[in-house]
């Protein structure tokens, strides 16, 4: 009996897909940097010769060159990670680079009304580019341009107009807007910094439309001065939110202080401050006034997700991650919205792979010739 061409195809599709499931998590153990591949590949026969290749090749990079030069349709990699919801920003062989902004921008419509939190001179959707943008930042827009007049760094003249100083007022309230009527809140480089994320994340459920959508460019501990500093844990975030925390912990005042290396993904990890100025970080923060900003919070990508996972499940907060793109530099990119969207990793996995993406092979150890890292 000739078997038609439509179960063929069907037979080689359920063999492709029953192969990946089995090597799957081994292969995560092998390759842990590059678990991307199993969760991007829509095409079953192209992850089957991927994984093949695995076996043969000692090189990833070959066998992910082989994996492209077998493929007779050239769908690349990159053509697939577009059209699902977990996208690495680069891979081992250097094929993905992508400038997060860019990505913002390509989501929004200049007339889409929306808000942009603490941008300073650096904002993704200005104003002056014809974006319909709140600014909201810790200060009006002629403070801020006092505050930075002497920083070489800040282009003071690119400093916009501050539609509302943040005083932790529900968005909708401090901008006179309806609820659920924005279609965007871009915010990068600013989670790190609030005192209390989960009040954060249920202001921007409060004012985003249906399908409006959260943009968060957030540091990677990996790329950043904070490299040596544990991730931060969901049950901290829930003691901040528990305690309705305007300023940073005691603890985080003396953590950043004195774990802080040098700001370079390659660099040698030199400690650059000593415990006793870090203890004098502490006793100044004991002094009701003073507010600290640091990093309070310190995340990888896995880390984040975690974090959200957590904080889903136990019913505190509604947004979800829609898509993510992995560490690019010293930072990763993330896109939420209030629609619910299912992780491609289970809390599980996270938990573990946290483990493989505490150690950046880039960063100059002194530890690192007497300790074997994956």
């Amino acid at each position: 009996m000739i078997m038609d061409s439509m179960h063929f195809q069907e037979m080689k599709k359920n063999q492709a897909a029953s192969l990946r499931e089995r090597l799957r998590d081994i292969l995560f153990h092998i390759f842990p940097p590059l678990s991307w591949q199993w969760k991007i590949m829509e095409n079953t026969e192209l992850s089957a010769r991927l994984l093949e290749n695995f076996l043969m090749h000692e090189s990833n990079e070959q066998a992910i060159s082989e994996c492209h030069s077998q493929n007779p349709q050239k769908m690349h990699v990159d053509s697939i990670a577009k059209s699902c919801n977990y996208v690495p920003a680069e891979t081992p062989n250097g094929k993905f680079f992508f400038n997060f902004r860019d990505i913002v921008r390509e989501h929004i419509g200049k007339d889409e009304q929306g808000i942009e939190i603490g941008p300073l001179a650096f904002s993704i959707v200005p104003k002056r580019s014809g974006y319909n943008v709140f600014i909201l930042d810790c200060a009006t827009q002629e403070d801020l341009r006092n505050h930075y007049a002497s920083d070489s760094n800040v282009k003071t003249d690119d400093i916009e107009f501050v539609d509302a100083v943040d005083d932790g007022r529900d968005f909708t309230e401090l901008l006179a807007i309806p609820n659920h009527s924005l279609q965007y809140i871009v915010s990068s480089h600013n989670l790190e910094h609030i005192p209390d994320p989960i009040s954060f994340f249920l202001r921007c459920e409060k004012a985003l439309a249906p399908d409006g959508r959260l943009f968060l460019i957030i540091p990677d501990k990996r790329g950043t001065f904070d490299y040596l500093r544990p991730h931060s844990t969901t049950g901290q975030i829930l003691e901040a939110h528990h305690f309705k925390r305007k300023k940073h912990s005691l603890a985080s005042l003396f953590d950043s202080e004195c774990s802080t290396v040098g700001n370079d993904d390659s660099g040698e990890l030199l400690l650059e401050n000593d415990l006793k100025s870090a203890y004098s970080k502490f006793q100044f923060g004991l002094i009701d006034d003073n507010y600290v900003d640091v990093h309070a919070w310190i995340f990888t990508v896995s880390s984040f997700l975690l974090l959200i996972y957590e904080l889903r499940e136990l019913g505190i907060i509604n947004l979800g991650i829609e898509k993510y793109y992995e560490r690019q530099n010293n930072e990763f990119f993330v896109i939420m919205s209030p629609e619910k969207h299912d992780l491609p990793f289970s809390r599980q996995e996270l938990l573990e792979r946290i483990v493989y993406e505490n150690i950046n092979p880039n960063r100059k150890s002194c530890c690192s010739q007497k300790l074997n890292f994956p």
